[in-house]
């Protein structure tokens, strides 16, 4: 869900995901399916899929900042992933 916002929020990724399955797309006939070359290829979708995780947890519930003031590496204060 947070990757379809991510991709309304950021038009040139998805505009870089469309031509990176169109060109694929491209290279078959209409009915042939996507095969596992494929998805191997797919080289900007699969860190767009890595970055959306990164930022976002697949957990409900699962905070990604602190609740109060702590210390981290010498450094205080309230940290947010």
């Amino acid at each position: 869900m947070m990757a379809v916002k991510y991709l309304h929020d950021h038009p040139k990724v998805l505009e870089e995901l469309r031509k990176e399955h169109l060109a694929i797309r491209e290279k078959k006939k209409p009915e042939d399916p996507i095969d596992l070359n494929d998805l191997k290829s797919m080289r900007f979708t699969r860190a767009v899929i890595f970055e959306t995780s990164r930022l976002t947890t697949i957990v409900n519930g699962v905070l990604r900042k602190t609740t109060k003031d702590m210390e981290l590496n010498g450094e205080f204060g309230r940290f947010q992933a």
